[in-house]
């Protein structure tokens, strides 16, 4: 579910109990220099940053817990340059 919290803040919760090990979600958009700065980051490898801050899907929503229950797994990577 994804919702905008009272802080203005978006953000997503689940709904349904998601199993251990389970597939979630899959974090999306350019890969740019690290120089890059934004709220919508993500590390991807030495010197580069996975960049949703303008474009992406709602994986850019998903924000950090104090209790997580699952945890980040590289996953086979694809390029695409147009």
């Amino acid at each position: 579910m994804l919702r905008m919290w009272e802080d203005r803040v978006f953000g997503i919760r689940t709904i349904e109990e998601i199993p251990a090990d389970a597939m979630i979600i899959e974090y999306v958009s350019k890969v740019t220099h690290i120089k890059i700065k934004g709220h919508y980051v993500m590390l991807f490898g030495e010197g580069f940053v996975i960049n949703a801050n303008d474009e992406g899907n709602v994986d850019r929503f998903v924000n950090h817990s104090c209790n997580p229950k699952h945890n980040l797994t590289k996953r086979k990577t694809i390029i695409y340059e147009y």
